[in-house]
């Protein structure tokens, strides 16, 4: 994985990361910030998200599977004692459009449209449908990324903010929530 940073209280850090970094975003569980060199990169930071965490380590497993974010470095955070904060280093995606989405899912599965009215419409695919995407998939990471969202399928969570576009590629940047 990576380097354990010193210890210190984690609102300082993270009050610290704002005052120096750029802060690109926040969600529920993590905070995005500009890498302070690379315009290319971003730093993400996330606390207490077992699930993401998992999802971190799946990408870092299958780096050249085109839905999912590339993960260049993981690192443990040693704030306040906690061994549960972790900085993500990935290059910078841009935010995806409903149309993109549409495009990118339009084809994915002809034999099943609901599948792709699902992903374009950013709803909720049913366990059965994961199914038999997984079942039925030619394409190795498709194959791939829906066995992992199928075995996850109790914490997904496709909201609009968590499909990203690397290129002309939507990706699937943080598709699970550890909490209910």
């Amino acid at each position: 994985m990576g380097q354990v940073l010193t210890a210190e209280d984690l609102s300082s850090y993270t009050g610290r990361l704002v005052q120096q970094l750029h802060l690109l975003g926040e969600g529920s569980f993590a905070q995005v910030f500009q890498h302070p060199t690379d315009p290319n990169m971003v730093v993400k930071v996330f606390a207490d998200d077992p699930v993401y965490l998992q999802y971190v380590n799946f990408c870092q497993r299958n780096p050249n599977n085109r839905w999912l974010p590339k993960v260049m470095e993981l690192h443990r955070l040693d704030i306040d004692g906690r061994d549960d904060v972790w900085a993500v280093f990935m290059p910078r995606l841009r935010h995806a459009t409903q149309a993109q989405v549409n495009q990118a899912f339009a084809g994915l599965v002809p034999w099943l449209p609901e599948v792709n009215k699902a992903f374009s419409e950013r709803k909720r695919l049913s366990f059965p449908q994961w199914r038999i995407l997984v079942r039925m998939a030619d394409d190795p990471d498709t194959k791939t990324m829906a066995t992992w969202m199928w075995r996850h399928f109790n914490r997904l969570d496709l909201l609009r903010q968590n499909f990203m576009m690397r290129d002309d590629q939507v990706v699937f940047n943080d598709p699970v929530a550890s909490k209910e």
